[in-house]
């Protein structure tokens, strides 16, 4: 088995901000204003350093995940004191990962991109055949097995 820690092979990171929204001054229900601020640059800093050290590594095949289990409640919802379907903000979370492709893919040509979407507003959310590399599924264990919500 190759190891990316050996400067070669392969590499799947998962870029969340769903995860610590709150540190960071958020609620659970400013997902869509997060996805705004990283669209509208206000963490291009750390997606830059982020970019840098990567860059480190042009023998490692990245793999980005910008965020995991992407949802409208938690990408998209604009409501600040409850989940709302009717307030999602349906180009938020798009704008966001094509601006971290931008960032990260402008200083790191050995990545690609994965939209990793949960069930329900996968379709909605979906940044576009030019931003997605590929992308993921996201099932429970539990859950019956159909994938016709994706």
């Amino acid at each position: 088995m190759t190891d990316a820690c050996d400067n070669s092979g392969f590499a799947e990171i998962g870029l969340s901000w769903k995860d610590n929204m709150v540190a960071q001054g958020y609620s659970q229900y400013d997902g869509a204003k997060l996805c705004n601020d990283i669209s509208g640059g206000k963490f291009d800093d750390k997606l830059e350093a982020f970019a840098t050290y990567l860059a480190g590594f042009p023998n490692v095949k990245f793999l980005i995940r910008p965020d995991y289990e992407v949802s409208g409640n938690l990408h998209a919802n604009t409501n600040p004191s409850q989940f709302d379907q009717a307030t999602w903000d349906y180009e938020a979370y798009p704008a966001a990962f094509k601006h971290i492709r931008s960032i990260v893919g402008g200083k790191v040509s050995n990545a690609q991109f994965m939209y990793h979407p949960v069930r329900g507003s996968a379709k909605a959310l979906y940044p576009g055949d030019d931003a997605v590399d590929y992308q993921g599924k996201f099932r429970q264990l539990t859950d019956t097995p159909s994938y016709r919500d994706i």
